[in-house]
């Protein structure tokens, strides 16, 4: 009975590597039929589900395989795989530990440490890990194009071209190496090499989703707006993750404590300028990649690089913008602070609307929905009480009422910015309702 389970076992993963997900499946269920409790038939399943997308389902079959068998390596590496990509760091680290710990000589393993370390932005320890697996197989392909990306991110930019060059000589079909090739030359602003490359890496492997982005972002580095952020972010990426996140921390710290001590110091019109150039640098930036995209979307190559929820994000900014628009038309038209702070609102919601299309499911994603529409309620009373007479000034916030005051003069004219303002407010709601539908969809 043995021989016959390992012999189906064998048959399945050589299914699943000749991309026959379907037969592997149905094989690997005969092996379970025949031993319901066979920890390598769920490793398989794994597997199986990662190939299928199905990360949830893959977690639950590898953590069954490592339940009925501690001392698998191979489940340990594929469980730290799954913890990376649901942006569980520490589990990932853990679970690569394990593995190595069972077998300290795997090259594969040493390259999933590296992988883990990569993420992290731990440049050095990820070198650390691509060499000792080098050690081991010394033309093993992950461990070649991690320790170029390492080198490229540590300075040594000429030991990462010629790592990848030994790379590409042994594995010149291989789709993950041109990516790598793609990166390094996106970072030395050879972006038409890098098209090449990552042309190359979607013609190996038409449904690499990385290789794509990359297209994307070679496209998208011939806007200069975005040829800047992208060299912000490879020096950013510079540093490991939790030195980005201090970063961030502290350049919103010190605007803010800029701000305060220039509103506090007599330098009031300063603060002003320092808030506009702070928010027209973040929209424009914000903005920028979105809208490009649109330009893209006419592109030979572009039209195929940009998911269906890109072209979405562009969409919706694209009405964000017209809607913003019409409410500066109405400002300049009537001279209404009711429909200038109506424009300045549906640009600044456009940030959280594109939030919404790029994040995950999460707590993060719902904290930004309320946010954004709690934003909007505020909006849409702070409209209302604009229309009231001195009854509304009395139970408004002392801010609203001192506004008021400045717009009660002509209420016929602060009545029709007032509609045309909850008409935006109301298809920025229903633009809201629709992309969150179709992202959950998704």
């Amino acid at each position: 009975m043995n021989d016959s389970v390992n012999t189906l076992l064998e048959r399945a993963r050589l299914s699943l590597e000749a991309g026959k997900v379907e037969l592997a499946r149905e094989l690997v269920a005969d092996v379970l039929a025949a031993e319901p409790e066979h920890a390598g038939a769920f490793e398989l399943l794994a597997d199986i589900a990662v190939a299928g997308g199905e990360l949830d389902l893959a977690l639950e079959h590898v953590e069954r395989s490592i339940a009925l068998d501690p001392q698998s390596c191979n489940a340990y590496q594929t469980l730290a795989f799954l913890r990376l990509q649901r942006d569980e760091y520490k589990k990932a680290r853990a679970a690569i530990g394990v593995a190595l710990r069972l077998h300290p000589d795997g090259a594969a393993h040493l390259a999933m440490a590296a992988e883990v370390e990569t993420v992290l932005g731990h440049w050095s320890r990820a070198l650390e890990f691509a060499d000792a697996g080098l050690g081991v197989d010394p033309m093993h392909r992950e461990c070649l194009n991690l320790r170029s990306l390492a080198l490229q991110q540590l300075g040594r930019k000429d030991e990462a071209g010629a790592t990848i060059k030994v790379a590409l000589r042994g594995a010149p079909d291989d789709a993950r190496t041109h990516w790598t090739k793609g990166v390094l030359s996106l970072h030395g602003g050879a972006s038409k090499e890098a098209l090449e490359h990552f042309r190359e890496a979607l013609r190996q492997d038409p449904n690499n989703e990385v290789a794509r982005r990359g297209l994307l972002h070679a496209l998208r580095s011939k806007n200069p707006v975005y040829r800047g952020l992208m060299a912000i972010t490879f020096w950013f990426l510079r540093f490991s993750l939790r030195m980005r996140q201090v970063l961030v921390f502290g350049v919103v710290a010190s605007w803010v404590a800029a701000r305060y001590t220039l509103q506090h110091t007599g330098h009031g019109d300063a603060a002003k300028w320092l808030l506009r150039g702070v928010a027209l640098t973040v929209l424009g930036s914000v903005f920028s990649i979105p809208l490009y995209d649109l330009v893209l979307m006419r592109h030979s190559l572009g039209c195929n690089a940009l998911s269906d929820r890109e072209r979405r994000m562009a969409r919706t900014v694209a009405v964000l913008f017209g809607f913003g628009f019409v409410a500066m038309l109405v400002n300049v038209a009537w001279d209404s602070p009711v429909a200038k702070d109506a424009s300045g609102l549906l640009f600044a919601l456009g940030v959280p609307s594109i939030a919404l299309v790029w994040m995950r499911p999460g707590w993060m994603r719902r904290s930004t929905a309320v946010l954004g529409l709690a934003a909007l309620a505020v909006a849409v009373w702070w409209t209302v009480l604009a229309v009231n007479d001195a009854n509304a000034r009395a139970i408004a916030p002392l801010p609203i009422r001192q506004h008021l005051a400045t717009v009660a003069d002509d209420l016929h004219t602060v009545r029709m910015v007032t509609i045309v303002t909850i008409a935006m407010f109301g298809g920025l709601l229903l633009g809201l309702g629709v992309v969150l539908r179709r992202r959950a969809a998704d």
